[in-house]
């Protein structure tokens, strides 16, 4: 059975902590490694990310504030474009349980 990820939204960070992007958290590692996925149906393997350099949130909605406040741009378009690199992953979280 695969662990439920806790906050599984992250924003990660480049150069100097800078704010580059949201990805979803697929797998977290007993060393504390997170492996993220820019997108659903990407073409190469989820990449690992030492934690440090990872913001983590309960929601896409969450991710995209932070991001939009550390990066500056614009929400309503960091929101489009998480939907629509996650349509399956939003409307999984976003289903009655």
């Amino acid at each position: 059975m695969k662990k439920k990820i806790k906050k599984p939204w992250a924003v990660y960070k480049g150069v100097n902590y800078n704010p580059r992007n949201i990805g979803l958290i697929t797998k977290e590692e007993p060393n504390g490694r997170l492996y993220i996925k820019y997108a659903e149906g990407q073409f190469y393997s989820d990449e690992c990310w030492n934690p440090e350099y990872v913001s983590r949130f309960d929601t896409p909605s969450e991710a995209a504030n932070y991001l939009v406040k550390r990066r500056g741009g614009n929400l309503e378009r960091e929101l489009k474009k998480v939907s629509e690199n996650f349509p399956k992953a939003i409307s999984a979280q976003s289903s009655p349980k």
